[in-house]
């Protein structure tokens, strides 16, 4: 009985805590997919909770769509493919986003680094590691990129976030 609340907290806590997804450009789909898909592991929900959960937080442009288009989205696996195709920035956007992110005053560079990790991703999921030590590079000021190549070349490993 215990753990059946302490399942139902933790599912009400993650979907309050869940954003809604409306379709713009700034909240990405493939964040929102993982959000719920992180939900469902956590909560062990089945595929049916997990289209409910992820139709309970649309809104906006999104959720309009998925009225208009509801009879053919009857599954996790259908809207989640159909919210990527419609929803997912363009590759070319991918690419000019890479190529223009600057870290912002005040971000940290860990959630700078994961900017860039993402869009590589977005880019081309198995990019190999050394364009994405290139873009991340490319970004540090002139004085810090001697440092980095001297610590990748100590490292025998792939480059991670607490190396770079």
């Amino acid at each position: 009985m215990e753990g059946n609340s302490f399942a139902n907290l933790i599912q009400s806590t993650a979907l309050k805590e869940l954003p809604k997804f409306t379709g713009d450009r700034q909240r990405k789909v493939t964040q929102y997919i993982d959000a719920v898909e992180h939900i469902g592991i956590f909560t062990e929900l089945n595929e049916s909770l997990l289209h409910s959960t992820a139709t309970i937080k649309l809104g906006g442009a999104a959720f309009n769509w998925y009225d208009n288009n509801k009879e053919t989205l009857r599954s996790w696996r259908e809207l989640k493919q159909n919210l990527l195709e419609l929803f997912k920035p363009s590759l070319s956007t991918a690419k000019t986003q890479l190529k223009e992110l600057k870290q912002q005053s005040g971000e940290t560079l860990i959630a700078y680094y994961d900017d860039i990790i993402d869009l590589c991703r977005q880019v081309d999921n198995n990019m190999p590691l050394y364009m994405i030590v290139d873009y991340l590079q490319d970004v540090l000021r002139q004085e810090l990129k001697i440092h980095v190549k001297r610590q990748l070349k100590a490292f025998n490993d792939e480059p991670t976030r607490a190396i770079f």
